[in-house]
């Protein structure tokens, strides 16, 4: 019997044989943990989309994104985050600057 593994996020394709020899991706054996840097944005946000009653959902159509992308981003242990241009689309929507969502100091940089 063969088991495949099948993930839309990573695209990892792998059966038990990968399984049993270790070539599982060294990512799907850990939590995914977001740089310091990269939680603030989220929160940021999540505070702001929180603050003005909106759904992930909205959010979503705002970046032209699926609501499930956004729920990934609000999960701490997915990998998913925000970029530079959701960044710009979303301080363009609420006539915020960009800087509104990034940390006034420099976070950690020697986070692994």
């Amino acid at each position: 019997m063969c088991f495949v593994w099948f993930n839309f996020n990573n695209n990892y394709i792998f059966d038990l044989f990968d399984i049993e020899i270790g070539l599982i991706p060294t990512t799907m054996n850990r939590k995914s943990r977001l740089a310091a840097i990269e939680q603030h944005v989220v929160e940021k946000v999540k505070t702001l989309r929180l603050a003005n009653k909106l759904r992930q959902s909205d959010i979503a159509a705002i970046l032209h994104k699926t609501p499930s992308f956004i729920g990934n981003v609000e999960n701490q242990h997915n990998p998913a985050k925000y970029n530079l241009k959701h960044i710009n689309i979303l301080a363009d929507y609420f006539d915020l600057s960009p800087r509104f969502f990034v940390p006034q100091d420099p976070a950690d940089h020697n986070e692994k």
